[in-house]
């Protein structure tokens, strides 16, 4: 595997770039609640 966490992160939800990275953006969002 080679790559970027976050570029893991959205491929995990999509490879379609529009929707991975909003996905990236909410999960980012939510990880910095902790």
């Amino acid at each position: 595997a080679g790559g970027s966490f976050w570029d893991g992160v959205g491929h995990y939800h999509s490879h379609t770039p529009q929707y991975k990275y909003e996905y990236i953006k909410r999960v980012y969002r939510n990880s910095m609640k902790f």
